[in-house]
Protein backbone atom coordinates (compact mmCIF):
# COMPACT_ATOMS: atom_id res chain seq x y z
CA UNK A 1 0.00 0.00 0.00
CA UNK A 2 0.84 3.59 -0.54
CA UNK A 3 1.96 5.45 3.13
CA UNK A 4 2.99 8.97 4.61
CA UNK A 5 5.14 8.34 7.46
CA UNK A 6 5.22 11.01 10.57
CA UNK A 7 6.99 11.24 13.79
CA UNK A 8 5.61 12.86 17.29
CA UNK A 9 7.68 13.16 20.23
CA UNK A 10 8.02 15.48 23.41
CA UNK A 11 5.38 17.92 24.68
CA UNK A 12 5.33 21.25 21.74
CA UNK A 13 1.67 21.06 21.35
CA UNK A 14 2.15 22.66 18.33
CA UNK A 15 3.33 19.86 16.53
CA UNK A 16 0.33 17.81 17.54
CA UNK A 17 -1.86 20.17 16.18
CA UNK A 18 0.24 20.11 12.81
CA UNK A 19 0.11 16.32 12.74
CA UNK A 20 -3.62 16.68 13.30
CA UNK A 21 -4.14 18.68 10.79
CA UNK A 22 -1.70 16.68 7.79
CA UNK A 23 -3.97 13.32 9.63
CA UNK A 24 -7.16 15.04 8.07
CA UNK A 25 -5.68 16.69 4.66
CA UNK A 26 -4.30 12.93 4.11
CA UNK A 27 -8.04 11.48 4.69
CA UNK A 28 -9.51 14.07 2.43
CA UNK A 29 -6.98 14.02 -0.32
CA UNK A 30 -5.34 9.74 -0.24
CA UNK A 31 -8.62 8.36 2.33
CA UNK A 32 -6.57 4.79 0.99
CA UNK A 33 -3.28 5.56 2.23
CA UNK A 34 -1.85 4.03 5.44
CA UNK A 35 -0.06 6.90 7.78
CA UNK A 36 2.33 5.75 9.72
CA UNK A 37 3.10 7.82 13.16
CA UNK A 38 6.45 6.92 14.93
CA UNK A 39 5.92 8.20 18.49
CA UNK A 40 8.89 8.60 21.16
CA UNK A 41 8.96 9.20 24.68
CA UNK A 42 7.56 12.10 26.42
CA UNK A 43 4.64 12.25 24.34
CA UNK A 44 1.33 13.83 24.81
CA UNK A 45 -1.11 11.14 25.45
CA UNK A 46 -3.88 13.22 25.56
CA UNK A 47 -3.39 14.55 22.09
CA UNK A 48 -2.65 11.68 20.56
CA UNK A 49 -5.72 9.51 21.47
CA UNK A 50 -7.85 12.90 20.06
CA UNK A 51 -5.46 11.76 16.39
CA UNK A 52 -5.97 8.31 16.99
CA UNK A 53 -9.55 9.18 16.13
CA UNK A 54 -9.18 11.09 13.20
CA UNK A 55 -8.61 8.27 10.59
CA UNK A 56 -8.79 4.72 10.75
CA UNK A 57 -5.65 3.84 8.38
CA UNK A 58 -2.92 5.19 11.23
CA UNK A 59 -0.52 2.85 12.28
CA UNK A 60 1.55 3.53 15.14
CA UNK A 61 4.80 2.30 16.37
CA UNK A 62 6.33 3.65 19.65
CA UNK A 63 10.45 4.22 19.08
CA UNK A 64 11.24 3.97 22.89
CA UNK A 65 13.48 7.19 21.98
CA UNK A 66 13.64 10.64 23.18
CA UNK A 67 14.61 13.73 21.17
CA UNK A 68 15.21 14.58 17.60
CA UNK A 69 16.76 11.04 16.54
CA UNK A 70 12.65 10.16 16.55
CA UNK A 71 13.42 11.56 13.40
CA UNK A 72 15.00 9.10 11.79
CA UNK A 73 11.85 6.43 12.76
CA UNK A 74 9.74 7.82 9.91
CA UNK A 75 11.93 6.82 7.15
CA UNK A 76 11.80 2.54 8.83
CA UNK A 77 7.68 2.45 7.40
CA UNK A 78 9.47 1.74 3.87
CA UNK A 79 10.49 -1.48 5.55
CA UNK A 80 6.98 -2.49 6.32
CA UNK A 81 5.89 -5.04 4.41
CA UNK A 82 2.79 -4.32 3.07
CA UNK A 83 4.17 -0.53 2.02
CA UNK A 84 4.88 -0.28 -1.61
CA UNK A 85 5.95 3.68 -0.97
CA UNK A 86 6.35 5.80 1.21
CA UNK A 87 6.06 9.79 1.90
CA UNK A 88 7.65 11.27 4.26
CA UNK A 89 6.70 14.61 6.02
CA UNK A 90 7.29 16.71 8.65
CA UNK A 91 4.55 17.21 11.15
CA UNK A 92 4.72 21.30 11.56
CA UNK A 93 4.28 21.71 7.57
CA UNK A 94 1.11 21.05 5.52
CA UNK A 95 0.57 18.28 2.63
CA UNK A 96 -1.09 21.66 0.23
CA UNK A 97 -1.55 21.25 -3.35
CA UNK A 98 2.31 22.39 -4.12
CA UNK A 99 3.19 19.43 -2.19
CA UNK A 100 0.28 16.97 -3.73
CA UNK A 101 1.51 17.29 -7.12
CA UNK A 102 4.72 16.53 -6.75
CA UNK A 103 3.63 13.72 -4.89
CA UNK A 104 1.10 12.73 -7.85
CA UNK A 105 4.00 14.02 -10.63
CA UNK A 106 6.36 11.16 -8.85
CA UNK A 107 3.62 8.38 -8.30
CA UNK A 108 3.29 8.80 -12.68
CA UNK A 109 6.71 8.56 -12.76
CA UNK A 110 9.52 5.19 -12.77
CA UNK A 111 11.40 6.79 -10.62
CA UNK A 112 12.96 4.90 -7.01
CA UNK A 113 12.89 7.66 -5.42
CA UNK A 114 12.47 11.90 -4.59
CA UNK A 115 13.21 14.85 -2.67
CA UNK A 116 11.49 18.49 -3.24
CA UNK A 117 13.66 21.38 -2.30
CA UNK A 118 10.96 24.04 -2.85
CA UNK A 119 13.36 27.08 -1.14
CA UNK A 120 16.46 28.24 -1.27
CA UNK A 121 17.37 26.81 2.24
CA UNK A 122 16.58 23.30 0.83
CA UNK A 123 20.09 23.13 0.14
CA UNK A 124 20.57 19.31 0.97
CA UNK A 125 20.34 15.94 -0.93
CA UNK A 126 17.44 14.70 0.54
CA UNK A 127 15.55 16.60 3.03
CA UNK A 128 14.57 14.78 6.25
CA UNK A 129 10.30 15.73 5.89
CA UNK A 130 9.84 16.10 1.73
CA UNK A 131 11.12 12.78 0.24
CA UNK A 132 9.96 9.66 -0.26
CA UNK A 133 10.52 6.14 -2.21
CA UNK A 134 9.19 2.87 -3.57
CA UNK A 135 10.04 -0.41 -1.92
CA UNK A 136 13.37 -0.55 -1.68
CA UNK A 137 16.27 -3.57 -2.19
CA UNK A 138 17.56 -3.07 1.30
CA UNK A 139 16.60 -2.58 4.77
CA UNK A 140 16.17 1.35 5.71
CA UNK A 141 16.60 0.64 9.74
CA UNK A 142 19.84 -2.04 9.36
CA UNK A 143 21.15 0.65 7.52
CA UNK A 144 20.33 3.71 10.46
CA UNK A 145 22.22 0.76 12.89
CA UNK A 146 24.93 1.47 10.97
CA UNK A 147 24.90 5.06 10.82
CA UNK A 148 24.61 5.10 14.52
CA UNK A 149 27.52 3.15 15.37
CA UNK A 150 30.15 5.92 14.12
CA UNK A 151 28.25 8.67 15.90
CA UNK A 152 28.99 11.03 13.26
CA UNK A 153 26.99 13.85 15.16
CA UNK A 154 24.90 14.38 18.23
CA UNK A 155 21.82 11.94 17.78
CA UNK A 156 20.18 14.82 19.09
CA UNK A 157 21.89 17.50 16.62
CA UNK A 158 20.37 19.55 14.17
CA UNK A 159 20.30 17.88 10.93
CA UNK A 160 20.98 14.03 12.45
CA UNK A 161 18.18 12.81 10.05
CA UNK A 162 19.01 14.28 7.18
CA UNK A 163 23.21 13.21 7.65
CA UNK A 164 22.02 10.10 7.19
CA UNK A 165 19.69 10.11 4.47
CA UNK A 166 22.83 12.17 2.49
CA UNK A 167 25.23 8.93 3.48
CA UNK A 168 23.45 6.08 3.62
CA UNK A 169 20.37 6.66 1.04
CA UNK A 170 21.11 9.08 -1.15
CA UNK A 171 23.88 6.85 -3.11
CA UNK A 172 22.14 4.03 -2.85
CA UNK A 173 18.93 5.81 -5.11
CA UNK A 174 20.36 8.30 -6.81
CA UNK A 175 20.78 6.62 -10.44
CA UNK A 176 16.89 7.10 -9.97
CA UNK A 177 15.88 10.06 -8.17
CA UNK A 178 13.93 12.80 -8.84
CA UNK A 179 13.91 16.20 -7.44
CA UNK A 180 10.93 19.12 -7.35
CA UNK A 181 13.14 22.25 -7.27
CA UNK A 182 13.26 25.63 -9.00
CA UNK A 183 16.52 26.16 -6.89
CA UNK A 184 18.92 23.39 -6.75
CA UNK A 185 20.71 20.66 -8.36
CA UNK A 186 22.88 18.83 -6.47
CA UNK A 187 24.36 16.36 -8.75
CA UNK A 188 24.24 15.60 -12.81
CA UNK A 189 22.62 12.56 -12.11
CA UNK A 190 19.29 14.08 -10.42
CA UNK A 191 16.15 14.77 -12.33
CA UNK A 192 15.27 17.88 -11.56
CA UNK A 193 11.73 19.12 -11.69
CA UNK A 194 10.16 22.35 -12.08
CA UNK A 195 7.14 23.25 -10.13
CA UNK A 196 4.04 23.45 -12.13
CA UNK A 197 3.73 27.36 -12.78
CA UNK A 198 0.21 27.69 -11.83
CA UNK A 199 0.51 26.33 -8.56
CA UNK A 200 0.67 28.49 -5.43
CA UNK A 201 3.54 30.66 -4.93
CA UNK A 202 2.23 31.60 -1.01
CA UNK A 203 3.31 28.79 0.20
CA UNK A 204 6.25 26.26 -0.02
CA UNK A 205 6.54 22.76 0.73
CA UNK A 206 8.04 22.07 4.20
CA UNK A 207 7.30 25.55 5.45
CA UNK A 208 6.29 25.88 8.70
CA UNK A 209 2.56 26.14 9.75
Amino acid sequence: MNAFSFCIYGQNEYYYKGLAENVRMIKEYYPDWLVYIYVGNESRVDLLEQIHHLHDKLVWRETQETGQVNMNYRFFAIDEPNVVTMHVRDADSRIHERDRWAIETFMKSDKLAYTIRDNQAHGTEMMGGLWGCRKLDFSVQSLFQMYRKPLYCSENSVGYDQKFLALYIYPKVLCSFMVFSNYHQLSRYEHVLAFDPSLRTDVFCGMPE
